[in-house]
């Protein structure tokens, strides 16, 4: 039966591929298992900017679908990965699409689109400090010379492509990070985001956590166990919320997607220590990148996110407990040359940078500007309006 199916699939597929006329007016859109990426910051900005063209947006589940209509993609521009009929509908239109923007695993077979339709492969950072091989492999690997890869500058397209020499055989661009234009898109003001997260306190400092994903589990309290790079007990944590009190600053933990979907829902255990989700962010109609206005310091580990940051020229640690033994490795060999800002490797450094996150600024802010030209180039803040003119002028 199954051998049945996948022949009658390539049996429709090859008539789709003969007789589906090329339009070459849709543009596709698709993030994989995380919805605002580079791919719906390019989706917002060419639906603004060329309303002749024809959109498709590619969603996965439910949230998905309940995101993308909360950001005004309406109905018809929706396709639902419902049921098996998806593939062949997400195949038509890729049959008449100019554009697939991408940031994530491909739900199509690429070496069945035609030639002329460009798959621009956008990622969903600018710099993976973890070692993304498996990713590239997944996409690319049987279909070399398809895909557009876009990278923020030159160093980065050569650490990456040294690191996954796949994607020489396809085609480096140089542009920057679409999401990166959220930052400008808040409304907010720092008043208005401590109401929505709900600390009622006069002008705190904000320490923004963000770290990467390990375990997932299904308890608060196991969080700061054995998804925290650093283990923190009870009487550990009791003791950072005291520290924090004292020095009128909030903890904010914004919670990795991948960690919410294995929570029901996070609590907020402590006065100065606040869990931040996805869901809270979109009800508002913020972005990740907003947090980066309102933070002061941010913490975090081996993820890209710090890279956003950068412009902002404020204080980053970086928890480094499990860099010997992370499970997925690393881009290049040495990444401390790419972190810049004091190193934390024990409850007792992550307790004394809180404290004073700004010990040895003079090194750390020379060093940030340094990792910022490597990393994000020419900070502007118009990076989907540079693609586009690449792509669609």
């Amino acid at each position: 039966m199954h051998f049945i199916k996948i022949f009658l699939s390539r049996i429709i597929h090859f008539l789709m591929y003969i007789f589906v006329i090329k339009t070459n007016k849709y543009i596709i859109f698709e993030s994989g298992d995380y919805f605002f990426d580079n791919s719906f910051a390019m989706f917002l900005y060419i639906k603004k900017k060329y309303p002749c063209l024809k959109l498709k947006y590619c969603v996965t589940n439910e949230k998905q679908l309940k995101d993308a209509q909360l950001f005004g993609i309406s109905k018809r521009e929706i396709i639902f990965r419902k049921n098996s009929l998806y593939i062949f509908k997400i195949y038509y239109y890729s049959l008449k699409a100019k554009l697939i923007f991408m940031s994530y695993r491909a739900y199509w077979s690429p070496y069945r689109i035609p030639r002329k339709t460009k798959i621009i492969y956008l990622s969903h950072g600018e710099f993976p400090i973890k070692d993304c091989s498996s990713l590239y492999n997944g996409i690319m690997l049987n279909s070399p010379n398809r895909f557009y890869l876009i990278f923020s500058t030159q160093y980065v397209l050569e650490t990456v492509c040294e690191k996954n020499p796949i994607c020489y055989k396809n085609i480096p661009v140089i542009a920057g990070m679409p999401r990166n234009d959220f930052i400008n898109s808040c409304t907010f003001d720092k008043n208005d985001f401590l109401n929505m997260i709900g600390v009622d306190k006069k002008n705190p400092s904000i320490i923004l956590s963000m770290t990467t994903f390990r375990n997932p589990v299904d308890d608060d309290n196991d969080f700061f166990r054995h998804e925290f790079p650093i283990e923190l007990s009870d009487a550990s944590l009791l003791e950072l919320n005291e520290i924090l009190e004292k020095n009128n600053s909030i903890y904010l933990i914004k919670v990795h997607h991948v960690q919410s979907e294995h929570k029901k829902q996070f609590k907020k255990l402590y006065s100065n220590i606040v869990f931040l989700e996805n869901e809270t962010l979109q009800n508002h109609k913020l972005m990740v990148q907003s947090l980066y206005l309102f933070a002061d310091v941010m913490i975090t580990d081996y993820s890209s996110s710090f890279i956003s940051f950068l412009p902002f020229n404020k204080p980053i640690g970086f928890i480094q407990t499990d860099k010997d033994s992370y499970y997925r490795g690393f881009t290049i060999e040495d990444i401390d040359t790419l972190l810049p800002g004091e190193k934390i490797y024990s409850y007792e450094d992550f307790v004394n940078f809180i404290k004073s996150p700004n010990v040895n600024e003079h090194i750390w802010s020379k060093q940030r500007n340094i990792v910022r030209e490597k990393l994000l180039g020419d900070y502007h803040g118009n990076n989907c309006e540079s693609i586009a003119k690449i792509f669609l002028e």
